[in-house]
């Protein structure tokens, strides 16, 4: 998924992202916020899924 579709899919999530990397085992990071807190979330670039750490 390219990383502006995969922006925009997040912040329709609800996710306000300060910062976006791609780390370098692939994954989407993202840092931000969500429903009011922080976050730090890894994403599958391929298909947009939440990956835990």
């Amino acid at each position: 998924m390219p990383e502006a579709a995969f922006k925009k899919m997040v912040e329709g999530q609800g996710y306000a992202i300060k910062t976006f990397k791609v780390n370098k085992g692939q994954c989407y990071e993202v840092y931000g916020k969500k429903d009011g807190k922080n976050v730090e979330h890894w994403f599958n670039p391929e298909t947009g899924a939440r990956v835990e750490k």
